[in-house]
C-alpha cells in the first residue's frame, strides 16, 4: 500500500535523511535525547490530560491526539490518498514549489506478526529511556519477561510503522472526522538500539531510516492555484471539508447558507458582494492588479452566485483556498498568477 505526504514548499533539511521530511518535535531539535523527549511528554500529559482526554498515560493514543491539535510530537502526518497529499502540497507558500512525497508501506515494520506489540514496545523504551540507559538494560531480556514471550525481532522497537487506527488498533476513542476525511495515518518512528553478544540496549536517538532515499514529485508554484480550483470544484476537497470543525470553515458554511438559503436571490447577491469586499481587501482608491481583480469578482458576482449555488464547493474555494492566495500574494507585493484564468474557468462553467 502507497501512502502520501504533501509540503507547500522545502524546508530545513533532516541530517539524518538529507531530505525535509521531520517530525514537528524534532525541527531544530535534531539532537532532542529521548530522556528529553520522555519528560516533555510527561509534563504535557500531566497539564493536559483532562482538556483532551488523553487516557491513562502517554501513550501512542495521547500523542495521536496531541499531533491532532498541533502540539509537536514524535508522529509525521501521512495520507494514503495522493489527493490529499497535493492539496497540502499545494495551499500555501504560493511562490515556491511543492512536494509530495511517497511511501512504500511494505518499507515500514510488519504489525501482522506482533500486532501493537510493536507500537507499545516503542512508547516504552521512550518512556523508560532514562532507566534502561543508566542501567544499560538488555531489552531482550526485559521485554521477554514483561511479555512472557521466547524473543523479541528488535525491528519492533527501532523500526518505523505506520499507524492506521482503523485497520490496526479499531480504537474508537482516536476517531476524528479530520483523519477520516484526510485518509490520515502517523509514521510512529522507533528507537534505535544496538545488538551485542545477544543482548538488545537501547541507544539515545531516533530512527529516522524509514525517510531516507523517498520519491517526491514537484508540483511547480505557478500550478498551485489551479491544482486547488481542481480539487475543490471537481473532487470537493478543500479547507472547509479537511478541517469542517475549524472556526473558518463553520464561518463559510454558515456564510454560504445565509446567502442561498435565507436570503433571496437579490438580497443574496448583495451579500455576496459585501462579503467579496471584506474577504479580498484593497486600499481605497488603491488602483493595481489587487484592486482589478477584486473589481472582477464583483463585476462578476452574478456568474460566480449561479456557480455557487450550483457547486458549494466554488464558494468555499473562493473565500479560503483563492482569498489565501490572494492575500499571500498582496502581502509580498507578487503578481496573481494564474488567478484570472482560475476565475474564468469558474465564470465559464456558470
Amino acid at each position: 500500500m502507497l501512502y502520501y505526504r504533501g509540503q507547500s514548499k522545502r524546508f530545513t533539511p533532516n541530517p539524518a535523511t538529507g531530505n525535509d521530511l521531520t517530525p514537528s518535535l524534532f525541527r531544530g531539535r535534531q539532537e532532542l535525547s529521548l530522556v528529553r523527549e520522555a519528560e516533555y511528554y510527561r509534563k504535557l500529559f500531566k497539564y493536559l490530560k483532562d482538556a483532551l482526554n488523553l487516557g491513562k498515560a502517554p501513550d501512542h493514543l495521547a500523542l495521536g491526539k496531541l499531533q491532532h491539535y498541533s502540539v509537536p510530537t514524535r508522529l509525521l502526518d501521512i495520507t494514503s490518498s495522493r489527493e490529499v497529499a497535493l492539496y497540502f502540497a499545494c495551499n500555501d507558500h504560493f511562490g515556491e514549489d511543492g512536494y509530495v512525497y511517497q511511501f512504500d508501506g511494505n518499507e515500514f515494520y510488519d504489525l501482522k506478526s506482533e500486532a501493537a506489540k510493536a507500537v507499545t514496545r516503542k512508547i516504552t523504551t521512550l518512556m523508560r529511556a532514562d532507566e534502561f540507559l543508566k542501567n544499560r538494560t538488555d531489552l531482550q531480556g526485559f521485554f521477554q519477561k514483561e511479555e512472557k514471550v521466547k524473543r523479541i525481532n528488535p525491528a519492533s522497537i527501532s523500526k518505523a510503522v505506520i499507524l492506521n487506527y482503523a485497520l490496526i488498533f479499531k480504537e474508537e476513542s482516536i476517531k476524528n472526522i479530520r483523519y477520516e476525511r484526510q485518509n490520515g495515518s502517523f509514521i510512529l518512528f522507533g528507537n534505535k538500539t544496538e545488538e551485542k553478544d545477544g543482548s538488545l540496549f537501547l541507544v539515545d536517538g531516533v530512527n529516522f531510516e524509514a525517510l531516507k532515499n523517498l520519491q517526491a514529485e514537484r508540483i511547480k508554484a505557478g500550478n498551485k492555484l489551479s491544482e486547488l480550483e481542481r480539487l475543490a470544484t471537481e473532487e470537493g476537497l478543500h479547507f472547509v471539508y479537511f478541517f469542517p470543525d475549524e472556526s473558518a470553515s463553520l464561518r463559510l458554511v454558515s456564510k454560504y447558507h445565509e446567502m442561498f438559503s435565507l436570503a433571496d436571490e437579490k438580497a443574496g447577491s448583495e451579500a455576496l458582494k459585501d462579503f467579496i469586499r471584506e474577504s479580498f481587501p484593497t486600499d481605497e482608491g488603491e488602483t493595481s492588479e489587487y484592486s482589478a481583480f477584486k473589481y472582477h469578482l464583483l463585476e462578476n458576482a452574478t456568474k460566480i452566485q449561479t456557480a455557487a449555488s450550483r457547486n458549494p464547493n466554488v464558494f468555499y474555494f473562493l473565500f479560503q483556498e483563492l482569498r489565501s492566495f490572494f492575500i499571500f500574494s498582496r502581502n509580498r507585493k507578487r503578481a496573481l498568477l494564474g488567478a484570472r484564468e482560475v476565475m474564468n474557468k469558474i465564470l465559464m462553467a456558470a
